[in-house]
């Protein structure tokens, strides 16, 4: 027997033998002391109870952390998601080579069989997309041009230059369901992280005017789960949930079975805003609702939704 253990926000459950030990936040040991209606103690997010009880320790708070077998979890403790904070020296040096691996990985390709290039955009993109693409093929001394594509509304930038096929190679690889940024890109430095997001966003997502977040979707798992590490890198708690891609005619056509979607929340859009500005061009974003996700240290500490025996 194993325990499928599913937390809000995650591309894929955990899972673990049913008696393994996994390490939880006991939902008790998450809730505020001084609150009469089971209100949570959330680091770093004060509130008007806070404020009301002259209490600080939400600031500074530390979690007791409780061992127990994985049958044993119930619904509403929390797991503990890490995620690295290393950061090390890449071959990304400015804003333009990071968004030039946002737009790579979202609408663009790197054919290893062929040794080439490309990238996709949109008719409607080309001025939030092109000027990137054209900065980096020039650093190459490669000429940036526009040709047509199959489809009368995409136009593509494409290249068999040996050294630009190498730097691109060297940021993602893979295609479909198997494409992935490299190490190069996963740890760089936030500040230029930002810019990965923003042009896979402005490439490669969309704004949803009613609820006023912005939406992501991939066949990748891989692509999920790194632009979740990503934004979380960033401070920005993004979530994610995995969708089963329906046979309408009307579905676009693909031999994969799931569909992907990273899905950035109002509150949280001010911090991407300004490196996704052919996406996101309104100001009044949702206030913060109460969340049960937050920060810890190295973590996003999560509730769990599902523990199922199979």
């Amino acid at each position: 027997m194993a325990n499928e253990i599913k937390a809000t926000g995650t591309v894929d459950p955990l899972v673990f033998a049913n008696n393994d030990n996994c390490e939880i936040i006991k939902k008790k040991d998450v809730k505020c002391d001084k609150s009469f209606n089971s209100k949570n103690c959330i680091y770093k997010q004060g509130s008007l109870t806070c404020d009301l009880n002259k209490c600080v320790e939400y600031k500074k708070k530390k979690y007791r952390v409780s061992t127990i077998k994985a049958k044993n979890v119930e619904k509403g403790d929390y797991v503990l998601i890490p995620f690295s904070t290393e950061v090390k020296k890449s071959i990304i040096k400015n804003k333009y080579q990071a968004r030039f691996a946002g737009h790579l990985a979202s609408d663009g390709s790197v054919s290893e069989k062929y040794k080439n290039v490309r990238i996709c955009m949109n008719k409607e993109e080309i001025d939030d997309v092109f000027p990137c693409v054209e900065n980096v093929y020039n650093s190459f001394n490669v000429k940036a041009k526009l040709t047509k594509c199959s489809s009368s509304q995409v136009v593509e930038a494409r290249s068999s230059n040996s050294k630009l096929f190498d730097f691109s190679y060297s940021l993602v690889k893979g295609k479909g369901e198997n494409k992935r940024f490299t190490q190069e890109v996963i740890l760089l430095k936030p500040n230029l992280q930002l810019h990965v997001i923003g042009a896979y966003i402005q490439s490669d997502g969309t704004f949803n005017k009613i609820n006023k977040c912005v939406e992501i979707t991939t066949y990748s798992k891989y692509l999920a789960n790194q632009l979740l590490v990503l934004c979380f890198r960033c401070g920005i708690l993004a979530r994610a949930n995995k969708q089963p891609i329906s046979s309408s005619k009307k579905t676009f056509k693909t031999k994969n079975i799931f569909r992907y979607i990273i899905n950035i929340p109002s509150y949280e859009c001010g911090k991407i805003k300004k490196y996704a500005p052919g996406k996101i061009k309104i100001k009044d974003f949702k206030k913060r609702r109460y969340n049960k996700r937050f920060f810890w240290n190295e973590f996003v500490v999560s509730p769990v939704a599902l523990n199922r025996n199979f």
